[in-house]
């Protein structure tokens, strides 16, 4: 017989932060991957004139990228890319994905997604999104927040919150 988790409140209340989160580290992680795949192999750095600080017309802007780096931009964006998988927002973004992948495999497409949104929405706001709220076919109020509970879980796991 398998021990059941039981999740802490600590870990629980970290694992809802991470969840509420999840929109904005998803939009984050976009545009700092499109800002690394998009950008120049060729980085730039400013030079305020010194003698007239607040005078912008008298900027220099100087090249900051040697060039045998220049003929490794695909390297170099392949670097920043896998620095950015391995950044801790990242990390929390695929725990939270993975979780959703998790819930439920064996019920039906539609209502699995209907169950991962609920979550989602309990997760962002309990007072907004009760059970009582969401609209949620085939389980109980004990059964939604035990596959509540179960997703947390999942997010603990992924981040080695345990």
């Amino acid at each position: 017989m398998t021990e059941k988790v039981k999740i802490t409140d600590d870990v629980k209340k970290i694992c809802i932060q991470i969840a509420r989160g999840y929109d904005r580290r998803v939009r984050n992680y976009y545009n700092r991957r499109c800002e690394i795949i998009n950008g120049s192999a060729c980085s730039y750095i400013v030079i305020p004139d010194s003698a007239h600080p607040e005078d912008w017309t008298k900027t220099t802007w100087a090249y900051s990228t040697p060039a045998h780096n220049a003929q490794r931009a695909t390297e170099n964006k392949a670097e920043q890319l896998l620095a950015l998988e391995k950044q801790p927002e990242t990390l929390r973004m695929r725990a939270v994905e993975n979780a959703q992948a998790n819930v439920r495999p064996d019920l039906p497409q539609d209502l699995r997604q209907k169950l991962v949104k609920a979550i989602m929405q309990n997760c962002k706001s309990g007072k907004l999104f009760p059970y009582k709220v969401l609209d949620v076919d085939g389980f109980s109020e004990r059964g939604f927040y035990r596959e509540r509970d179960d997703f947390l879980i999942d997010i603990a796991k992924f981040l080695d919150l345990f």
